[in-house]
């Protein structure tokens, strides 16, 4: 299988190990995993894990500072890694995020945070996202539409 993501500020291919393994589901149709029943919301991430070397990671430039995360066609919002978060941008409480791992607290941005490319001063978007406690940054559907990204699965 062949993935090719591309937008506005976001082009790369992709090429999975395994192209029989996969097969792409309508969104509502749950997925058979190994510890249960999951949403297909999650498969997009499924296929990311198994690429191995070639993670679908990109920079950003957030407010400033300069963040890597993992592109996530299944998070609604960009999560930002509370390792990562600046203390002096302020945070209020928001409800409860729902995940793989169960829901957890979160914090979210009081303001709306330019991003620009890491090299550039050119804001490309603007983000409101979640702070939690997560090991890695997820740029979500959020940041995605206004970069006008697109997804195609090729074979």
């Amino acid at each position: 299988m062949f993935l090719f993501i591309s937008g506005k500020f976001l082009s790369f291919p992709v090429i999975t190990e395994s192209p029989t393994r996969w097969t792409l589901l309508p969104p509502t149709t749950p997925i058979l995993h190994s510890t249960g029943k999951v949403s297909a919301r999650y498969f997009l991430l499924a296929v990311i894990q198994r690429i191995g070397e070639q993670k679908l990671l990109r920079k950003y430039k957030i407010n400033g500072k300069v963040l890597e995360g993992l592109i996530d066609t299944g998070a609604d919002i960009s999560v930002i890694s509370s390792n990562c978060w600046d203390p002096t941008w302020p945070l209020e409480s928001a409800s409860a995020v729902w995940g793989v791992g169960g829901p957890q607290t979160s914090s979210k941005s009081v303001q709306w945070l330019p991003v620009s490319l890491p090299d550039s001063s050119e804001t490309i978007a603007y983000i409101q996202p979640c702070v939690l406690k997560i090991h890695l940054n997820l740029w979500g559907r959020d940041l995605l539409q206004q970069l006008q990204a697109t997804i195609q699965f090729n074979e």
